[in-house]
């Protein structure tokens, strides 16, 4: 019998990590709005393609867009300033399911300026009712019945 995890969740910071290299190797910049937007995105991808979460940590709404709260305060020190590569980054150890959809929400978002990115999100469910809310927390739940 395979007992092969086909969707696993990721640790963010190594994901972050991933994302901000691609972003670099594709000669794309990236600040920690747009990471944390494409970390919404992502999230919600996995969520309608695999009914798993990507990772466990909650993500916030914020007045400015959605947020990582400890991914947000990592980068926070750059401002609305790009994000330079990491220097020592793990690989997320993603499955190659998991590699293709990560990919996949990279290429599509790789289209999109910051403003549409952020504009995107502010007009979608999740993230209105969670702002408009006193948890602010994005639930997966409402993440896979807005996209599913």
């Amino acid at each position: 019998m395979d007992t092969t995890v086909l969707h696993q969740k990721y640790n963010v910071f190594k994901l972050s990590d991933y994302i901000i290299i691609y972003h670099h190797e594709n000669d794309k910049k990236i600040n920690n709005l747009r990471l944390n937007g494409i970390l919404y995105f992502l999230q919600a991808y996995f969520l309608q393609q695999t009914g798993n979460v990507c990772f466990v940590e909650e993500l916030e709404a914020r007045d400015y867009g959605p947020v990582i709260p400890a991914i947000y305060s990592k980068f926070s020190k750059f401002g609305v300033d790009d994000i330079p590569n990491p220097k020592n980054s793990e690989d997320p150890g993603f499955t190659p399911a998991d590699r293709k959809l990560v990919h996949e929400l990279l290429e599509f978002t790789g289209k999109m300026s910051n403003a549409t990115i952020s504009n995107t999100i502010h007009d979608q469910r999740p993230y209105r009712h969670a702002r408009d809310s006193h948890g602010k927390v994005i639930r997966p739940e409402k993440l896979k019945s807005y996209f599913g």
